[in-house]
């Protein structure tokens, strides 16, 4: 999409934003240091680099809906459409959340993480125990996902869900509980597979409607040497047949899966 058109949304989106959640808005772009048309821009365009901006242009996409996919989006968790900021819910209220209407699950629209009801995402307390220089708003200017403090802070929770949260159903995996391993192999995607660094690391992988907590294997793991680029913990048999099942469904990029 070309910056001319981009801004030109920006600031029809920002004159149409409904007035119970504009005060909101203004308050997190002024944290940013932005006004709120530079704000809604910044969404564009992060929208944009996803490909979220398609769906969100239909000419029969109702003005809620382009609300919605613009400052909220679909669940990260069960894809689901039916997701709403929770500064429209009673009893969080707070505009840096969504809340999915569907699967109950709560995450932050800063960082994506995770957020139990009731709480504010953690990503903030590493903000504030951070020395870099902020302004009235305590803002540094540094967006979440572009500072190593939140990101080390957002893998290391993502370490401890891979191994604590069974991939399937999301409950968690109990500590004396036995682990039921499944290992996939990407197709083609040794190189996709891994970092600069040729450690494992851990990412969320999208299959069909779920998106589940993966274990990017080490290049010289044994888990690496047996084929498995991709592992997944999960609590019981039932959820390991389970996505294993689900993973074979996606031969555009998995070519086998099998319980480990």
């Amino acid at each position: 999409m070309r910056d001319e058109e981009e801004e030109r949304l920006a600031r029809e989106l920002a004159e149409k934003i409904p007035e119970d959640i504009r005060a909101s808005m203004e308050e997190a772009a002024a944290a940013d240091g932005l006004t709120l048309e530079e704000y809604v821009l910044v969404l564009l365009r992060d929208m944009d680099q996803q490909g979220l901006l398609e769906p969100a242009g239909d000419p029969n996409v109702s003005e809620d809906e382009f609300l919605r996919l613009v400052f909220v989006g679909d669940c990260p968790g069960c894809c689901s459409r039916n997701t709403v900021s929770c500064d429209e819910v009673g009893d969080v209220d707070d505009p840096t959340l969504g809340l999915c209407s569907d699967c109950g699950l709560i995450w932050c629209l800063e960082c994506g993480s995770t957020v139990a009801r009731g709480e504010q995402c953690g990503h903030w307390d590493v903000c504030e125990a951070c020395d870099e220089e902020k302004d009235e708003y305590g803002d540094c200017g540094i967006l979440p996902e572009e500072c190593p403090r939140v990101t080390e802070w957002i893998a290391e929770n993502y370490a401890l869900a891979c191994q604590s949260t069974c991939a399937w159903c999301q409950e968690e995996i109990p500590e004396a509980g036995e682990v039921y391993a499944v290992g996939a192999t990407l197709r083609g995607g040794i190189e996709f597979a891994s970092n600069e660094s040729g450690t494992g690391f851990f990412m969320p992988v999208a299959i069909g409607d779920k998106l589940v907590p993966a274990i990017v294997t080490a290049v010289d793991s044994e888990a690496r040497q047996q084929g498995n680029d991709l592992m997944f913990m999960t609590c019981s048999e039932v959820c390991a047949c389970s996505l294993r099942d689900a993973l074979c469904e996606q031969k555009e990029f998995i070519d086998r899966a099998e319980l480990n």
